[in-house]
């Protein structure tokens, strides 16, 4: 695997991932990695920008171009323990809840559409620290869950696993197994987010946090050690580092609880920017509160979120901070078809239901999501031809521009 800087035709920095490979399997593997990713439309996760692949001689070359960010999160930390804060903090609480908002907000999203990231740590976190902005970034171990499907791999970084992942891999390592673990993922994901808050707050992971015996109870000595945070922030780290996977919420839930028993907590860090994504927008729509909102995608994002996928009334909209109602000549003109809006960004897959962003393939009234248009190779063909409910032909145009998301046969 090799990694790339370049520029696109735009003008645009972006980073190439590539692979160079006798093995299908493994291309199809970075391919679905690419349709994971192109999946996630969120403010907090890398953009996919495209994909490809090609033979050269008896080899694949395959590769993901994605945007580009400036750093890591593994790097901010090491450049924070060094300018530390004379209250003992390595980074600065204000600066913690922020890139957390971003982070369980893209988590959630991603599990609403099903899928797990399943090895969250810093250097899978891209920054700008410009804007304070972070996102979610390689997409190498993620999966989407069908309906009620557990997960039972050991997938992730041992020092982020959660505590029955831990277990099982201390085991499989120890007997030279390789049995599986039925766990949540999304729940096991969270814990390793709260592991990597404890590493933002203390620069590193404490050693004890991950020993076998009495983990509750090293937890919590950690979380003790965050005397210069407030009991809002050490509160809400120990609710994602529950070892007990049963208590420990999802992200959805830990959504939840962020933005109803935490909104004074986050309000009071002073934090600047979309009270959605927090980046410092160049162009933005201040609401009569004084807070802001990047223009239309977050605006429309946060919308969603609020009205549960716009089944709820435009009047349930509020400032996520001090829950001033956001006017309706604010709201209205976002929906000139009427709402709830039958716009694309909000058709729903044939397949897997998700909300999505379709493709511009169907010519008819059938949309897919990216993930899903790997099932349409139904025809025995490398990229199905036409809608395989109606038999109506893709679009032509828009069909090649997706061909590199087809696996190979």
């Amino acid at each position: 695997m090799k990694l790339y800087e370049a520029q696109d035709l735009q003008g645009r920095e972006v980073v190439i991932k590539e692979l160079e490979t006798p093995s299908k399997e493994k291309v199809n593997r970075m391919l679905k990695e690419s349709w994971m990713q192109a999946c996630l439309s969120h403010p907090n996760v890398c953009r996919l920008l495209g994909s490809y692949y090609y033979m050269e001689g008896h080899l694949y070359r395959c590769g993901i171009v994605m945007e580009k960010l400036p750093t890591d999160l593994r790097h901010v930390i090491q450049e924070a323990l060094r300018w530390r804060d004379p209250s003992g903090q390595v980074m600065t609480e204000a600066k913690v809840w922020q890139y957390l908002q971003q982070l369980v907000s893209a988590l959630a999203y991603a599990q609403e559409r099903s899928i797990s990231h399943r090895d969250i740590k810093p250097d899978n976190l891209f920054v700008d620290p410009s804007q304070c902005l972070v996102k979610l970034g390689d997409m190498g171990a993620t999966k989407q869950l069908g309906p009620e499907e557990a997960e039972s791999t050991v997938q992730g970084t041992v020092n982020y696993l959660s505590p029955l992942l831990r277990r099982q891999h201390y085991w499989n390592q120890r007997e030279g197994r390789t049995e599986k673990a039925v766990h949540n993922p999304f729940k096991s994901d969270v814990f390793s987010l709260g592991i990597t808050s404890l590493e933002m707050a203390l620069g590193s992971i404490p050693p004890d946090v991950n020993r076998l015996e009495d983990q509750q109870e090293a937890i919590n000595e950690a979380i003790s050690r965050l005397s210069s945070y407030s009991d809002s922030f050490r509160a809400f780290v120990r609710t994602m580092l529950e070892v007990k996977e049963g208590t420990r919420p999802d992200f959805l839930g830990l959504r939840k609880i962020l933005f109803e028993l935490f909104a004074d907590a986050l309000a009071g860090a002073g934090l600047q920017g979309c009270c959605f994504c927090f980046s410092l927008p160049s162009s933005s729509v201040t609401l009569p509160c004084g807070h802001l909102l990047c223009s239309k995608e977050c605006l429309l994002h946060y919308i969603a979120l609020v009205t549960n996928g716009h089944k709820l009334q435009l009047s349930t909209v509020t400032c996520r901070f001090c829950r001033t109602p956001l006017p309706q000549e604010i709201l209205i003109p976002l929906y000139p078809e009427g709402y709830p809006p039958a716009s694309e960004s909000l058709e729903r897959c044939k397949y897997c239901r998700s909300m999505i962003q379709p493709l511009g393939i169907s010519r008819c009234a059938h949309r897919f999501c990216l993930n899903c248009l790997k099932t349409l190779k139904m025809t025995g063909r490398k990229q199905p031809k036409e809608c395989p409910e109606c038999q109506e032909p893709f679009d032509a145009k828009q069909l090649k521009k997706h061909k590199s998301m087809c696996v190979l046969s």
